[in-house]
């Protein structure tokens, strides 16, 4: 599963959107035995960094 970009508009940022859609695909994709998630995000977007970071550790996968 190959997700290309995610956009969560600033004024609803930080109320775990991203995370609850994130955790959704997680789901989905386990439910299809979709065994590869890559998320992409431009290179210098410091925040999209931190969140895959964030989320991948929250689904305790190694990146």
């Amino acid at each position: 599963m190959f997700i290309n970009q995610i956009s969560i508009e600033e004024h609803s940022r930080e109320k775990e959107y991203g995370t609850y859609m994130m955790n959704e695909l997680f789901r989905l994709a386990a439910d299809k035995q979709i065994s590869r998630i890559e998320l992409d995000y431009w290179r210098n977007n410091k925040m999209a960094k931190d969140f895959k970071a964030g989320i991948y550790e929250l689904q305790g996968i190694r990146i």
